[in-house]
Formats: structure tokens, C-alpha cells, sequence
């Protein structure tokens, strides 16, 4: 009876992060369209498939909706991932992240051999906010990028 009960307190004090064991469905949160860097940058959200997301960050240049990045965020053949598409990059093709740890407020995704950003993480503060983070070696030196985003 002891183990069970040590089994139950370890389960809720440290709840699963393998992303293989979790469903991105909880990232429900994601949905939405968010701000940052002063209302004039913009990453929108929408939840295609319980296992699929799909977005995209853009700017209002002159009322024109100039998009810079396309994302999605997916369930596939068992594994969790990230694929961003940067505008005028990578000739048109996108960059694929796995899934490294996925929890019911926060997600991060790797890809050591990208030139930069090698992780990128979102942590959801409740209510309202994203604070996304990417960071990686760029040119030798250790970088970090932090974005701040509001609900819109």
C-alpha cells in the first residue's frame, strides 16, 4: 500500500512529459491570436485536428498582412512536431523540431543541427499570456530570444 501511495504522490508531483505519452490536444491554449513587440507583430493559432495546429506570425505593413513564418504543431507516425516555414528561407521548405518535453503549460522542441534557433519553447501564463523562448548557437556565440505575447 506504501508503494502505491509513493507511486501516486511521484505521479502528481512530477506528471508526464514524454512527449511520445502525451497528446498535443492539450495545447489547446495556443489558440487565438497573440501580440507582441508592441502590438506590431502578431502569431495566430488555430486548432485544424485534435492532433494538428497550424499558425502563422505576421505584420500589418500599410494595412497588408505581411506573413514572415508558418508553423505547425502535429502528431505524426508517433512522434510530436514542431515544422517551421520562414519566408524567403530554406528555399520554401520547412524546418522540422521534435518534441523534447510537452506538459499541459508548456511545450519545447529541439533541432540541434538547425543553424539557429536550435529549441524553441512556449510556456502559457494563464490567463492571457506566451512567453516563447528560442535560443541556440548562432556564429559560436549562445543566444536567447524571449517573446512576450498578449492575448489579443
Amino acid at each position: 500500500m506504501q508503494r502505491l501511495l509513493g507511486f501516486i504522490l511521484l505521479s502528481l508531483l512530477f506528471p508526464e512529459t514524454n512527449p511520445q505519452a502525451q497528446s498535443i490536444n492539450q495545447s489547446s491554449w495556443l489558440v487565438g491570436c497573440w501580440t507582441y513587440n508592441n502590438g506590431f507583430s502578431y502569431e495566430e493559432w488555430k486548432q485544424i485536428s485534435p492532433h494538428k495546429f497550424s499558425g502563422r506570425v505576421y505584420r500589418l505593413v500599410n494595412g497588408d498582412t505581411n506573413v514572415l513564418e508558418t508553423i505547425s504543431w502535429e502528431e505524426r507516425e508517433g512522434q510530436v512536431l514542431y515544422i517551421a516555414k520562414v519566408a524567403n528561407q530554406n528555399n520554401g521548405e520547412g524546418t522540422v523540431f521534435t518534441c523534447d518535453t510537452l506538459s499541459k503549460l508548456y511545450f519545447s522542441v529541439v533541432n540541434p543541427n538547425h543553424d539557429f534557433p536550435q529549441r524553441i519553447s512556449y510556456n502559457f501564463l494563464p490567463p492571457d499570456r506566451i512567453k516563447a523562448l528560442i535560443s541556440g548557437t548562432n556564429k559560436g556565440r549562445y543566444q536567447e530570444r524571449e517573446f512576450l505575447m498578449v492575448r489579443k
